[in-house]
């Protein structure tokens, strides 16, 4: 008796388990040894659940097979693109159903709700083993995840989306303006102009939006040359010798990558620029951020004939 092979996109159904020879007794007893997990009602894994957004993934694709006639939606259409998210509502699975002139959501179960939707939806990779599953289009999805969820959680996947070649800026203005007065489509009217996909990871895309609140223009993805010597750094504060750069950390974990970062930022001291490094929790206290960016700029040379201003 086996599971191997049932699972499509890392999930299986009871009925599947069924077919193999597993009875509901046999399931249960491997459910109980940690063989396998359960997703929602009559759908398992035997994957680990990993992340909370791998453990949305599975549970959204479960989710997709119990109910027949149903897309991917929301932060659910989001996270099984592979879009980096900044939300707090991961735990809430969204899917789409067509109802014309439907108006009215429905909840099918804890955490998990079928909007109305009229428009075709389209197919997305889940990213499991790259079987195409049912969503909405990933521009509306993104525009009504962050209707929901807020500015930070739209630019973080939208920036990403767009980065990627996904979607594209008007794709999302198409969307913003399709849904009209709707609750949330202010807040991401007003985000638009700042979607940019040269913000290369969800630190960076936050940082640009710190920056921006305090009235900081910058230069996203600036080239340094001199010589020989290249350096492409995160933000370059326009009209002056101030570098900002999103610090992920991970990346120093190598001794040569730490070294050869070392020697990267003294290069740009002999050059005369100012280095402020910012890291994840300081996101939280930008006020803190903009107060040490604007200590480093005050300190700064003056701005060279190459700058943008």
């Amino acid at each position: 008796m086996t599971l191997v092979g049932l699972e499509v996109n890392g999930v299986f159904s009871r009925a599947d388990a069924a077919g193999v020879g597993v009875d509901h007794k046999a399931l249960s007893a491997k459910i109980r040894a940690g063989q396998v997990r359960r997703l929602c009602e009559a759908h398992y894994t035997t994957r680990p659940l990993g992340t909370p957004e791998d453990e949305h993934r599975l549970r959204a694709v479960a989710h997709l097979r119990r109910n027949p006639g149903t897309a991917l939606a929301g932060v659910s259409a989001v996270l099984v693109a592979r879009l980096p998210t900044f939300t707090t509502h991961l735990a809430r699975i969204e899917l789409a159903r067509a109802r014309p002139g439907g108006r009215t959501r429905q909840h099918v179960g804890p955490g998990v709700v079928i909007h109305p939707f009229q428009a075709p939806t389209g197919r997305v990779r889940c990213g499991l083993i790259d079987v195409p599953v049912p969503s909405v289009p990933l521009a509306h999805a993104l525009v009504r995840m962050g209707c929901r969820s807020g500015v930070e959680s739209f630019l973080v996947s939208a920036d990403a989306a767009v980065r990627r070649g996904l979607v594209t800026p008007t794709d999302l203005e198409l969307v913003v303006s399709a849904l009209g007065a709707k609750p949330g489509t202010g807040q991401v009217r007003r985000a638009l102009p700042t979607v940019d996909g040269r913000h290369e990871s969800p630190g960076e895309t936050r940082l640009a939006r710190v920056l921006r609140l305090g009235g900081i223009a910058v230069v996203p993805q600036f080239l340094i040359r001199d010589g020989a010597f290249q350096a492409r750094v995160d933000f370059l504060i326009q009209g002056t010798s101030v570098v900002v750069e999103f610090d992920g950390l991970v990346k120093y974990t190598d001794s040569e990558v730490l070294r050869a970062e070392k020697l990267r930022e003294h290069r740009l001291a002999q050059l005369g620029y100012v280095v402020v490094r910012v890291i994840w929790s300081e996101l939280d206290h930008p006020q803190a951020v903009l107060a040490r960016i604007r200590q480093a700029m005050a300190r700064s040379a003056a701005p060279r004939a190459h700058w943008p201003v």
